[in-house]
């Protein structure tokens, strides 16, 4: 990156450069700035080496090292000085330790995904003088990584390349047939607390993955220009709490309730996930970054203690305001499909049991063998009317090849209040083969079936099995599961960070998916938001939507069933539009493609005037 010509004007009229700016923020906050990787005394590093060779970078590089996301590698650096170094740089090179509040470590870093299909996914974790700090994984945009000690790792997207879905590109002698490439400056934040006092550290990256070995990496690279940069936002982001995503003065909160684990004690550790219940929880809070999950482990795969143990282990991570862990479990049928059922309160009966439970554990057989006396959704809901508890069943995948469901044998709008559209199997939207790349769909099964019939509101969730809850990704051992970054989720719009917010939120379908990409969008048609119906009668809509996206958008489409009405391609990072439409019965929903190819539907709103008719010709 060139050096920073941009002036800032001061109160007293006078100019100010970019490090100006910087160092009043640092002298503010009592928070020292140093170099931890540009002027590194020696780097050790079990992967990959490369000098004298052209390196894409936002900053000039003189040679790079870089890992994959394969269980072992490492790469580990010092913040000393080498004695060449000309002396201006010395003095940001050692750290002050006496800094009330603190220091500051920059440097460039580099990731991708490593080729053109996507990988199995992991996380690298982050540790000084051996001391484990911080964990981060490959997200597409700038991301505040913190923990509950102060320590906060800023991951600064400088310059970023995608190539379309399945295809690749080559920017230098690593970054070979790749379809992710991020660019930045890393600054990790040490309160005093973690700092000690010390003045020098030793750095370490390792790689964790569950399925040993990944092409996704991680890169550093010398950088003597990094100070040259406008470093003033960075500063700020990584000295400030995380800011919570808002559109049209509305929080949003992102989520992923749909996550399996491989910690069960009936089946001695055999379940169809992957690691403990506290491993994911811990995954989808610090690393995924989101706001609410739920583990919704197979029912066959729990007894009576497996699933008290999940619940505690949701207590311990639900906080209110912070992170809430909702509870529930996936209901699985051989002949009726899957639903997973979610419960509001977080007092449930300590004696309470997922529907089918079993003395013994019945052994699975491809999810088991459907016969005559399998239990039916009907009965699903009448035990929970039983329970006089509140509930919800939400189906997924449901249009499968493997798994097929038709709402019209089985559908109760009581406890159906939304339908899981797209995941890691893909998309139960008609959308193409591009997010069906893996996994075969029935078509017949698709929503064009239900659109305008039968109403539920849409969310998205990863339906993870490989441990990296909120990000799932590829699992070697299911292959059908696969998407190129990130997974499904589903946004919210809640009254409040809490079990009942997000519960209710979903519940009265004030929600929306999305394919990962943390899209901003409100959606509404004469003042009633997504999800709702309206039974008044009119000849025209007013139709009103905002979209926030992470990529410049490709296309914004208002569908009337799975009718497109309305198209717009605005080619910006935001968009927003009011039109009025003519007044026809169906079910109105917003779909949003990116130039990435990640996508975000809203909640459908169902205008059914014909309804309201019905209701008064039954009163008089």
């Amino acid at each position: 990156m060139e050096q920073q010509t941009e002036q800032f004007i001061g109160e007293n009229g006078g100019k100010r450069g970019a490090r100006d700016r910087a160092e009043r923020l640092l002298n503010e906050r009592g928070v020292s700035l140093s170099v931890g990787m540009g002027l590194a005394r020696r780097v050790a590093c079990n992967g990959y080496v490369y000098r004298e060779a052209h390196i894409d970078s936002c900053c000039q590089l003189r040679g790079g090292w870089a890992i994959r996301l394969t269980e072992g590698q490492r790469l580990q650096w010092h913040t000393r000085s080498m004695p060449m170094i000309p002396a201006y740089y010395q003095p940001v090179d050692t750290i002050q330790a006496d800094a009330a509040g603190g220091a500051i470590l920059v440097w460039e870093y580099a990731m991708g995904n490593g080729a053109a299909y996507p990988q199995p996914g992991g996380y690298f974790e982050l540790s000084a003088d051996g001391e484990p700090l911080i964990s981060f994984s490959l997200k597409k945009d700038s991301h505040l990584y913190e923990k509950e000690r102060g320590v906060r790792l800023y991951l600064e997207v400088r310059r970023k390349k995608l190539a379309s879905p399945g295809e690749s590109f080559t920017l230098d002698s690593f970054v070979r047939d790749e379809s992710i490439y991020i660019n930045g400056i890393a600054y990790l934040y040490l309160p005093q607390s973690v700092l000690r006092g010390r003045e020098k550290l030793t750095l370490c990256v390792k790689a964790h993955n569950a399925d040993g070995a990944s092409r996704r990496w991680f890169r550093i690279g010398y950088c003597f220009q990094i100070l040259d940069c406008d470093l003033s936002a960075g500063i700020e982001t990584v000295l400030s709490p995380k800011k919570q995503r808002s559109i049209d003065n509305k929080p949003v909160y992102f989520g992923d309730i749909h996550i399996h684990t491989g910690q069960t004690e009936s089946l001695h550790g055999n379940g169809c996930g992957r690691k403990s219940v506290r491993h994911n929880l811990t995954y989808a809070r610090d690393i995924a970054g989101l706001d609410f999950c739920a583990i919704t482990d197979h029912d066959w795969q729990l007894d009576a203690e497996d699933w008290h143990r999940v619940r505690e282990e949701n207590d311990r991570f639900n906080r209110d305001g912070q992170f809430v862990a909702l509870h529930a479990y996936e209901w699985t049928s051989g002949n009726y499909g899957h639903r997973n059922v979610y419960f509001c309160t977080d007092t449930l009966p300590k004696d309470l049991a997922p529907f089918d439970f079993q003395a013994v554990p019945h052994k699975l057989k491809k999810y088991g063998r459907a016969t005559p006396n399998d239990p039916t959704p009907s009965d699903l809901w009448q035990w929970l009317d039983a329970l006089k508890t509140e509930a919800m069943t939400i189906p997924h995948h449901p249009n499968a090849e493997q798994f097929p469901l038709d709402f019209y044998r089985f559908f109760n709008e009581r406890y159906d209040r939304c339908v899981e559209v797209y995941s890691n199997w893909g998309c139960f939207l008609p959308s193409g083969k591009a997010l069906n790349l893996c996994c075969d769909r029935i078509d017949a099964l698709d929503y064009t079936r239900y659109a305008g019939k039968l109403h539920f509101g849409f969310l998205a969730s990863s339906d993870g099995h490989d441990s990296n809850a909120g990000e799932a990704n590829l699992t070697k051992p299911m292959r059908q599961m696969a998407h190129y970054a990130g997974s499904g989720r589903v946004a919210v719009f809640a009254d409040a960070l809490t079990r009942k917010g997000v519960f209710d939120a979903i519940y009265n379908r004030r929600c929306y998916a999305t394919t990962g990409a943390p899209i901003l969008l409100t959606f509404s048609i004469d003042g009633f938001e997504m999800g709702a119906k309206i039974h008044e009668p009119s000849e025209t809509l007013r139709v009103r939507l905002h979209v926030i996206g992470t990529e410049p958008i490709a296309r914004v489409t208002l569908y009337r069933n799975t009718e497109p009405i309305q198209t717009a391609a605005p080619c910006e990072t935001a968009y927003e539009m009011t039109s009025e439409i003519e007044a026809v019965s169906g079910a109105y929903y917003v779909a949003v493609e990116q130039t990435d190819g990640e996508y975000a539907w809203s909640s459908p709103i169902l205008y059914a005037p014909e309804a309201n008719q019905e209701h008064h010709s039954k009163e008089e």
